[in-house]
């Protein structure tokens, strides 16, 4: 159990870098997905004289862009599906298809960030800001899904353990780090500037599920962690269907 949930997670973190760039990707978006549950009734508060009450009504939105993620997420890769199977309904879509949602959402965080933080003063109204948090979640829950789900596919039972052992372990650390410093960021930087600093980091970010999606095979194929099948990608798992399909032929016609 040890080398599964301490050494092999070590191992990947300076060995795997499937694993690396998504757990630096997620370790972002936990730290501000969870800074939002203090700096949203602060900024609420100080900008636009919200009561406490108030400012628990404006996470609806945030149960909205989660809620929206769930749909659009589904739709997404069930196109994606879709065209992969075209002319071929036997062949399985490629695992990085996945990756579709996280693509479009990593767009959306960064655009959500640099909203909130510009838009978040008494000139604009405060519906303005709320609904920039909604689509902070909705970017969040859309790449968290998908990044995780290409975790699942791209290595078998063990490796993937292993991953999410270190993908949990680092977004957990970020997450209980970043709420402790937000207010005082916002007090010493602007809360324009905090926000804006975040959606550099995430700017620099956005190239991880699209890196991922042009390389994950590649990437994979020389990984330790991935077995042969998972690492030889969709090819494999297309050659091995048809092989098992023309051996049932043909036992079934020399039956």
């Amino acid at each position: 159990m040890a080398q599964t949930t301490l050494f092999t997670p070590l191992g990947m973190a300076v060995s795997e870098p499937v694993v690396i760039m998504i757990t630096v990707y997620l370790a972002l978006n936990f730290a501000v997905l969870f800074q939002w549950f203090i700096s949203v009734p602060a900024v609420l508060h100080l900008v636009y004289g919200f009561t406490l009450q108030q400012a628990g009504l404006a996470f609806i939105a945030a149960i909205g862009g989660a809620l929206v993620s769930m749909v659009t997420s589904s739709l997404l890769e069930a196109v994606f599906s879709r065209k992969s199977h075209q002319g071929d309904m036997s062949a399985m879509a490629p695992i990085e298809n996945r990756l579709v949602p996280a693509m479009v959402g990593s767009l959306g965080m960064v655009a959500s960030l640099f909203w909130i933080g510009w838009t978040a003063k008494p000139e604009v109204h405060s519906l303005s800001p709320i609904i920039g948090t909604g689509l902070y979640v909705w970017s969040s829950m859309s790449i968290l899904t998908a990044l995780v789900s290409y975790i699942f596919d791209a290595y078998p039972p063990k490796g993937t353990l292993s991953a999410l052992t270190l993908m949990a372990c680092v977004r957990i650390a970020c997450a209980g780090w970043l709420p402790l410093v937000i207010i005082q960021m916002i007090m010493n930087v602007t809360g324009r500037w905090t926000f804006s600093i975040f959606g550099f980091i995430a700017a620099g970010l956005v190239v991880v599920p699209f890196i991922l999606f042009r390389f994950g095979p590649s990437l994979r194929a020389r990984s330790r962690h991935s077995s042969p099948m998972m690492a030889g990608g969709n090819h494999k798992m297309e050659h091995q269907t048809d092989e098992e399909m023309r051996t049932g032929v043909g036992s079934h016609h020399s039956t």
